[in-house]
C-alpha cells in the first residue's frame, strides 16, 4: 500500500467540502424559535376549532344560526393570523442562511399558495352555485 503525501489544493478541497456540508445543516436559531412559536400558536386554535366543531357534532354546542358556525369556522384562523403578525413583528428574526432553514421555507411557501389556489376553487364554484354551504 502507498500512500502519496496531500497537497495543500487537496487539503483546501477537504475544508471546502466541509464548509459546504456545515453551509446545508447550518441552522438558524431566530429562525427555528420563530416556527416553534408559530407552530404552537397554529396548534392552539386550530386546537380550539376541533373542539369546538366536536362540541356542536355531539350536541353539547347547538347552533342553528349561520354565523355562529361561521365564526366557529372562522375565527381560529383570524386569530392565527393576528398571532402570526404578532409573532414575527417581535421576532426580529435574521434572514435565514441554511439550505435546511430556506427549504422549510420554500415548503411553507408552497403549501401556503396551493392552500390559497384551494379556496379559490371552492370559493368560485360556491359563488356560481350562489350556495354558502358549499
Amino acid at each position: 500500500m502507498s500512500s502519496t503525501p496531500m497537497t495543500n489544493s487537496d487539503t483546501q478541497a477537504i475544508r471546502d467540502d466541509l464548509a459546504f456540508l456545515r453551509g446545508l445543516v447550518q441552522r438558524g436559531d431566530d429562525f427555528l424559535r420563530s416556527l416553534g412559536r408559530v407552530y404552537f400558536a397554529a396548534g392552539v386554535c386550530y386546537l380550539a376549532q376541533t373542539l369546538l366543531g366536536m362540541g356542536q357534532g355531539l350536541g353539547w354546542i347547538t347552533t342553528d344560526s349561520g354565523p355562529i358556525n361561521l365564526l366557529i369556522g372562522i375565527g381560529p384562523t383570524a386569530v392565527f393570523i393576528i398571532a402570526l403578525v404578532v409573532i414575527l413583528r417581535l421576532s426580529r428574526a435574521k434572514p435565514a442562511h441554511g439550505q435546511v432553514t430556506r427549504t422549510i421555507g420554500a415548503v411553507f411557501g408552497a403549501v401556503g399558495l396551493s392552500n390559497l389556489v384551494l379556496v379559490w376553487v371552492i370559493g368560485s364554484a360556491a359563488l356560481r352555485e350562489k350556495s354558502l354551504t358549499i
